[in-house]
């Protein structure tokens, strides 16, 4: 859901916008992704939880960016006591 509004809303002003924070939070994420994968590959172990951790990262995001943009909607606006 949160995926959808975020095309949705990138696609209202006709660029893709992304955030400084969210570029570091993505390129640390991936970081850990790759740092998990090479423990696999050296280890020989058959758990990936932390080499697909950028998949988790982003669903995770986009689950609050789509928390966050309801209540925007529904609010007129998001604070931290809302």
């Amino acid at each position: 859901m949160g995926l959808m509004w975020f095309i949705v809303k990138n696609a209202k002003g006709r660029r893709l916008t992304i955030d400084q924070s969210m570029f570091s939070i993505s390129i640390s994420a991936i970081f850990v992704s790759i740092i998990g994968l090479c423990s696999v590959v050296i280890n020989n172990t058959s758990d990936y939880a932390y080499a697909s951790y950028i998949i988790s990262a982003w669903v995770w995001i986009g689950g609050a960016y789509a928390v966050v943009e309801y209540s925007r909607f529904a609010f007129g606006t998001t604070t931290l006591r809302l």
